[in-house]
């Protein structure tokens, strides 16, 4: 018995045409995901861009209407495609960021006086305002713009930083004891070949790297000997830091070394009402050239220092000085330890210094 054998032709057509639409569409939206993903990351740089425009200009000048003109420009400059974000002033946030422990991550706090940080939403441009880009291909027969909310947030991490510099006798003696030379009754002018004056040139080229930056950095003077001195407070000023050690080579004290009264000192100043700023990242740069020879054992300050977060920078000058000491310091706290035989080593000490302790810009 004959059977007869179905006739399929044209059914795989069949099939291909209406399979043919769902693998367009399919083609399509994955074209428009990655268009949007692209567009999205592009408008995320942007956002991070202009945040962080806002953010200079308002650590610098407290201006807030300045920081808002600041991130319009950085968003003018850098179109995605040829849509510009549109920034307005309810975009911008501005407050103070703190990082409260080591592994923490920095806590934004919106306020209505001065702080270190700016936080930028898209609300404008998501909500309407400006130019957007659109897919490449219509959904449903409409087209839709790409407008995501994206957020930043600009942290300035500007420095209060104290000099803390030994003003002991043996800082008249030149960095090489064999070219040392009686000194005369003290207070007296220093010698020309001394310490004390290859830690002024020092110092100074601290200054200028400080000057070099784009924050707004305060630096303060403290200087012991048998005891510590609080000479010069905090400020973005910073003459009145060289004419006191100007003044000290003119008319030097000398004594014995209270490493730890200095860190005190030193710790007083970068958390003084009036001078410090709650925001700003604080610091001690400790310079010796010898050993503890007076005032209580200079780890417990050091300790005192870790428990605030105040990191101590520490440099060793000349060949008699206690390096293991002052590493210990540089460890306990979080700083670093630099040693400096020379008048040329301690400016590099100083110089790497000031570029190692961070103005740091966190997102």
């Amino acid at each position: 018995m004959n059977r007869s054998i179905p006739n399929r032709r044209g059914s795989t057509m069949v099939f291909v045409v209406i399979m043919l639409p769902i693998i367009f569409a399919l083609a399509g939206m994955a074209v428009n995901y990655s268009y949007i993903q692209v567009c999205k990351t592009k408008m995320q740089i942007v956002a991070d861009a202009s945040v962080r425009a806002a953010g200079r200009e308002y650590v610098d000048s407290g201006d807030r209407d300045l920081a808002l003109a600041a991130a319009q420009n950085m968003s003018n400059l850098n179109p995605v495609g040829t849509t510009t974000i549109a920034l307005s002033s309810g975009d911008l946030e501005f407050g103070s960021s703190y990082k409260f422990g080591s592994n923490q991550k920095y806590s934004f706090n919106p306020t209505t006086g001065q702080g270190n940080a700016v936080r930028l939403t898209t609300n404008t441009f998501a909500g309407g305002g400006g130019d957007a880009p659109i897919p490449f291909f219509a959904v449903l027969g409409s087209n839709f713009e790409i407008r995501p909310t994206l957020t930043a947030t600009n942290t300035q991490s500007t420095l209060d930083v104290a000099l803390v510099v030994d003003r002991s006798g043996s800082m008249r003696s030149p960095a090489d004891p064999a070219e040392a030379q009686i000194p005369g009754s003290e207070p007296d002018d220093v010698p020309l070949n001394s310490r004390w004056l290859d830690l002024v040139d020092a110092v100074d080229i601290f200054l200028n790297e400080l000057n070099s930056s784009a924050s707004t950095e305060k630096a303060s003077l403290v200087s012991y000997s048998d005891n510590a001195s609080d000479d010069v407070n905090l400020s973005s000023n910073y003459s009145a830091i060289r004419s006191q050690m100007d003044a000290f080579s003119d008319s030097f004290p000398g004594g014995y070394t209270n490493i730890h009264e200095g860190i005190m000192f030193g710790i007083n100043s970068v958390t003084k009402s009036g001078y410090s700023r709650s925001w700003a990242t604080r610091a001690i740069v400790l310079m010796s050239d010898g050993n503890a020879t007076a005032g209580d054992d200079p780890l417990l300050a050091a300790a005192q220092a870790a428990s605030l977060e105040i990191p101590i920078y520490t440099v060793s000058f000349s060949q008699e000085a206690d390096q293991i000491l002052m590493e210990q310091i540089a460890a306990d706290t979080g700083g670093r330890h630099f040693h400096a035989d020379t008048g040329a080593q301690l400016e590099d000490a100083f110089r790497s210094i000031a570029q190692a302790i961070p103005s740091l810009l966190t997102q």
